[in-house]
Parts: C-alpha cells; structure tokens; sequence
C-alpha cells in the first residue's frame, strides 16, 4: 500500500470525532493519579476502631474513586483473625460489600453468609 493508497482510504473513510469536551473531561478526571493521604486512613482508622471497641456496625460511603475499599482493606488487614486450639476462629472485622439497594434481611444473610 502506497502512501497516496493510504490518502485515498482516510479520506473515504473521513476524520475520527473528538470526544466532547464534557466527556475528555470525564476521562482526565479518572486517569488522574488519585492518592489517599495517610492522615485521612489514620483519621478513618481511628473511627473505625472506635466503632469496633463499641461493638457497633458502621458503613462507609463517599464519592468513587476517593479510597474507601483501600482504606477499609488495609483496616482490616491491620486487625487478623485469633486463631485458638479448639476454637474457631475470632475474626474482630468484617467488610462486606454489600449492593446499594440492600435491606435489612439481605444485609444479615450476607453477614450470616460471609461469617
């Protein structure tokens, strides 16, 4: 295929469009590098734990893409399961990703469930 071939078939073909502007902007916005500061896991770290010495379940929600799976992860990896002789084992956190429209019955099987 000569060079002109190539003129003549991009031309039939004609000019790929640019995505619009709203739509760059979006696609900018999500391969930007997005870094969770370590102040702010400390901070939810801090509230978690507090949640978790009160013995009271607690969700965590936010805008997507801000570092909540991250930092819920790494609390929980912060807290291993307890494994006894005998005894199963003792896991002080749980994280469940539950659906959005979740009810309260679909919310306890889930924890039945993942427990």
């Amino acid at each position: 295929m000569t060079a002109q071939d190539a003129k003549t078939v991009a031309k039939q073909l004609g000019n790929i469009e640019l995505p619009s502007d709203k739509l760059q902007a979006e696609i900018k916005r999500l391969n930007r590098r997005n870094i969770v500061r370590l102040n702010q896991v400390k901070v939810l770290h801090d509230w978690l734990e507090g949640k978790r010495q009160a013995r009271q379940s607690c969700r965590v929600v936010g805008e997507s893409r801000t570092g909540k799976t991250i930092a819920c992860n790494s609390y929980r990896l912060r807290h291993k399961p307890i494994q006894e002789v005998g005894k199963p084992p003792t896991v002080p956190v749980v994280y469940i990703q539950i659906p959005q429209e979740c009810g309260a019955k679909d919310l306890f099987k889930a924890i039945i469930e993942h427990h």
